[in-house]
């Protein structure tokens, strides 16, 4: 055990080992947290959501559910701007482009579609997945695109023509995740054969594999540097490895006993980690000291999928009662 003192007159006692804050204190009266608040919740979806996004500008929101759809919405008024409808099967992931001017989304049917934000017309699908696509992610030059599926496999696009410009092989179990990295061409895939693997976006080569979790990992998530992976799955851990050398450099159990990690996300600065997990409770930790900043209730059973805001002062949040949520971080 260890003592640290804190910003905001706290005082923590750590297990420095498991990364586990074990008591907080105030050095002038108790203190339980720091504060999270609800801004609002978005209502429109009849099913589950399955993953949330941020506009890079911050003022449009995107989710993905199980209804078959995505949606737009304004985040100063919560109101829906667009349906995007097309998929015959559960909307399972979305991502914005750099510009914010698309959404990319993947869906169980097996496809991934491109939409336009201003008009919510579709203007692409991507076709060639033998299973579900569980994950998507676009490249920071908005030029290509990457899925994840069932099939095992992760597919580059090429966002303008829609045709399949690489295949990436290896895994030996469904494939959960996919982040592109912000600097430089190498992306992250996670599978429930319970690896992390980077891949060379030219070679089509894998760069790197992370074992260190003991079961399915669900969630993966680059740094904004490029320079560190998030990750978190079925063990209940939360783990950040160094990109160049593999290095684990912090490890979260998100509580004594076992609760599946579904989601996780890095702040745009890197300072803080964001997590969601099937006991209805979205957890947030400083990185550099290991220290548990707030734990809330994230008001449905069945949390599925987390998201920064731009300025990381807000998140997003979705899961089994088909509502997404907005809330204030304490920063």
């Amino acid at each position: 055990m260890i003592v640290i003192c804190g910003g905001s007159a706290l005082i923590y006692l750590m297990n420095w080992s498991e990364g586990l804050l074990v008591h907080r204190a105030g050095i002038k009266g108790e203190r339980a947290g720091l504060r999270t608040e609800k801004v609002r919740s978005f209502y429109g979806h009849s099913a589950w959501v399955n993953s949330v996004a941020f506009s890079p500008d911050g003022r449009i929101a995107a989710s993905g559910s199980s209804d078959n759809s995505a949606k737009l919405w304004d985040i100063e008024s919560g109101r829906l701007l667009k349906s995007l409808t097309g998929h015959t099967l559960p909307v399972t992931s979305v991502d914005f482009s750099s510009d914010g001017r698309f959404v990319l989304t993947g869906s169980t049917d097996k496809t991934v579609r491109l939409w336009s934000v201003s008009s919510g017309d579709e203007i692409r699908c991507f076709t060639g997945h033998r299973h579900s696509v569980a994950s998507v992610a676009i490249s920071p030059d908005s030029l290509r695109a990457i899925s994840g599926s069932s099939d095992k496999t992760v597919r580059l696009w090429d966002v303008n023509t829609g045709s399949e410009l690489k295949r990436f092989e290896g895994h030996t179990e469904p494939i959960t995740d996919v982040a592109y990295s912000p600097v430089g061409d190498i992306i992250a895939s996670s599978s429930d054969d319970g690896t992390v693997r980077l891949w060379d976006v030219r070679s089509g080569c894998e760069l790197r594999r992370f074992q260190n979790h003991h079961q399915a990992v669900y969630s993966v998530a680059f740094s904004s540097d490029g320079r560190r992976i998030l990750s978190g799955g079925f063990d209940g851990t939360i783990r950040i490895s160094e990109v160049e050398t593999g290095k684990e450099l912090k490890r979260w159990q998100v509580r004594q006993g076992l609760t599946l990690v579904r989601a996780v996300a890095l702040s745009p600065d890197g300072r803080r980690v964001l997590a969601a997990s099937f006991d209805q409770k979205l957890r947030l930790w400083d990185v550099d000291s290991g220290v548990e900043l707030s734990q809330f209730d994230g008001q449905t059973p069945w949390l599925t999928c987390v998201a920064f805001s731009p300025d990381g002062q807000y998140a997003l949040s979705g899961g089994g009662d088909k509502t997404l949520r907005m809330w204030k971080l304490p920063y």
